[in-house]
């Protein structure tokens, strides 16, 4: 049978989700940002990029390896469980320590606190239980929408709440650990079955090797989108991170959503169609184009006068430095966007490794543009170091996706 009901369905759902989960966090940043300094912004973004890319370095790939097999979950769920449980306590320990040595390197103290707390983050959510996985696995995008909804809503009205009373950053974590919490418990009181705490090595390698590209990827990735976040804290300070993260944030999230979606319902179609060129080239050359139209469209709105006005009023005068930057990042964040609509197709056809080199060269051309420009021009000059960077890597992009679709395949 085909996908194609399949594809809209999982798009109507995740897309749901994305919408209702951005209009949350939209509302969570207008209210939050209001009592918040910039300064307080821009620590609490470097205690999140500095969890974050612990996570990211120790991706085992898990998920997508129990999306993308076609062995039955309970293959996995034992040996998965306990691989999380001992990933999570590896972050916690190396944020941890990190919280002595970052606040110096960029010389703020008040990043301490912030950080001995996210490090009670990744322990708690390494107890989650893995079958959370079959949500997606098994199409039910609707009942993954509403988890996911969920538990952003349980961060959200957590951290505005806290940011109300205490106006602060540390807020946010406490917002974020929350929201951790409530997901172990939510993914034994909602799905079966429950892990048990037992390892075998062979299931073992059967997740982690083929996650090893994929952690790399990520690991890459990452880098790519937060090494911006981390010059400009180091080089600018917080109070200038605290606005280029703002502008990063809403052209970000509000741009590469379309993009997010689809790659979030495509990879377990492409995996079940994965062999069947026709299909595969099919299915890429109907989503790509309506997709790409689509995510123009808050490009065109966060660069209009009325639309950034708008923005300022609710969160006060004080974010308006931010508003130059939308014009290069808005842009930025649709190449992105692009990228990430062709992520499945190499996922899917298990080319990892390339993907993490092409990811790679952007990642050094971002670094070279923002040693650059930051210094000299500041933050807008971080932001045109983002746009610039994205500009120069996407034909590589594009051309290698373009040969795995194989539109002129030859005789």
């Amino acid at each position: 049978m085909g996908y194609t009901r399949d594809v809209a369905k999982g798009l109507g759902w995740i897309g749901f989700f994305r919408f209702g989960a951005k209009a949350i966090v939209f509302f969570k940043v207008l209210v939050a940002y209001r009592f918040l300094s910039p300064r307080e912004v821009g620590l609490f973004g470097l205690a999140a990029i500095a969890l974050g890319f612990l996570e990211m370095l120790t991706e085992t790939g898990i998920n997508i390896v129990l999306i993308r097999d076609k062995k039955p979950l309970t293959h996995f769920i034992d040996t998965a469980f306990f691989v999380s449980v001992a990933r999570g306590i590896i972050i916690s320990l190396i944020l941890f320590s990190s919280s002595f040595v970052l606040p110096q390197f960029f010389r703020d103290p008040g990043l301490f606190i912030l950080l001995i707390w996210a490090a009670v983050i990744p322990i708690t959510k390494g107890f989650i239980n893995p079958a959370e996985a079959s949500f997606v696995k098994d199409l039910k995008y609707h009942k993954e929408a509403f988890f996911r909804l969920g538990l952003i809503l349980v961060d959200v009205v957590s951290s505005i709440l806290l940011v109300y009373r205490f106006h602060n950053a540390l807020s946010l974590i406490w917002g974020m650990l929350i929201a951790a919490v409530a997901e172990v418990i939510s993914s034994y009181v909602l799905l079966r079955p429950w892990p048990k705490f037992s390892f075998n090595k062979k299931i073992a390698m059967e997740i982690i090797n083929p996650g090893k590209w994929v952690n790399l990827a990520g690991v890459v990735t990452f880098a790519e989108q937060n090494i911006d976040n981390i010059i400009v804290g180091r080089v600018l300070g917080a109070t200038q991170l605290g606005y280029y993260q703002t502008a990063f944030n809403f052209t970000r999230s509000a741009v590469t959503e379309v993009g997010t979606s689809f790659s979030q319902v495509l990879l377990p179609i492409y995996g079940r169609i994965v062999g069947d060129e026709h299909r595969i080239r099919k299915a890429v050359i109907r989503v790509i184009l309506p997709a790409a139209l689509v995510m123009l469209i808050p490009v065109i709105l966060l660069n209009t006068h009325i639309f950034q006005e708008l923005i300022i009023f609710f969160l006060h005068d004080k974010w308006r430095p931010a508003l130059p930057l939308f014009a290069f990042l808005s842009l930025s964040a649709w190449l992105n966007g692009m990228d990430i609509l062709f992520s499945p197709l190499f996922l899917a056809k298990n080319h990892i490794k390339e993907l993490t080199v092409i990811y790679s060269i952007g990642l050094v051309c971002l670094i070279t543009a923002l040693l650059l420009f930051t210094s000299r021009f500041g933050i807008t000059g971080a932001a045109t170091a983002v746009l610039v960077a994205k500009v120069l890597i996407q034909p590589f992009f594009f051309w290698r996706a373009y040969r795995m679709i194989d539109l002129n395949p030859r005789t």
